[in-house]
């Protein structure tokens, strides 16, 4: 399989799930689902690095 297969298929999924075909883990009875996004920090520290090892 290319990966321009690979991408297809992948396509063809988001696709019919978009349109309404159940996933994998719905025709299994599961309802919940957790999305994680890794916190950027965005700010300087205000306290010396040596110190973050013991928060």
């Amino acid at each position: 399989m290319t990966l321009d297969d690979l991408g297809q298929a992948l396509y063809d999924l988001v696709l019919a799930v978009a349109q309404g075909t159940e996933t994998c883990s719905e025709a299994l009875g599961h309802q919940e689902f957790c999305i994680q996004v890794q916190a950027v920090r965005t700010y300087q520290p205000r306290m010396p690095a040596y110190l973050y090892k013991f928060t």
